[in-house]
């Protein structure tokens, strides 16, 4: 789950550098804080692309991030109604 978050935000990082004018992402690490709160986040807005390709990939990757979020948050709400409705065994009653 981490190694593909870490492949994803690297990946989406690259693209989002190399799509952006230098005035706009002007180092790697920008390109990562970008990442990092677009997909967590709704961003601060103190960087936005301008570029046709960096908003196609920065709304690719707000879909992609939304539907990898969405995924371990089903597998854990399954887990915890299972748990919910047999409540009564595991508390003895």
């Amino acid at each position: 789950l981490m190694y593909t978050l870490l492949m994803i935000v690297l990946l989406y990082a690259a693209a989002i550098y190399l799509a952006e004018p230098r005035d706009i992402i002007p180092s790697p690490v920008d390109a990562l804080w970008f990442t990092t709160l677009t997909m967590f986040t709704v961003s601060y807005g103190d960087i936005v692309p301008i570029t046709a390709g960096g908003k196609v990939l920065t709304a690719s990757l707000i879909v992609l991030s939304s539907a990898y979020t969405a995924i371990p948050i089903g597998i854990i709400g399954h887990a915890f109604s299972t748990v919910w409705e047999d409540r009564e065994r595991w508390l003895g009653m």
